[in-house]
């Protein structure tokens, strides 16, 4: 996760995000790949080509639902 866009952060505002808890996300997709440390996915599949691929490390995951 980052936070901050293109410019700069002030110290505080760094430090105060920087302990916030991180988010729990979800994620929908193709899997492309698997194996015992991570699974990539990606959204939209076609004959020949992909969107970009997200690649998850399996210890950041919580449950895998096969839809």
């Amino acid at each position: 996760m980052t936070i901050g866009g293109s410019g700069w952060l002030e110290k505080d505002e760094a430090r105060t995000n920087a302990k916030e808890p991180l988010p729990i996300m979800v994620t929908v997709g193709f899997v492309l790949h698997e194996d015992k440390e991570q699974i990539s996915l990606t959204s939209t599949i076609g004959p020949g080509e992909t969107a970009q691929v997200n690649k998850i490390p399996k210890k950041m995951i919580e449950t895998i639902r096969e839809l």
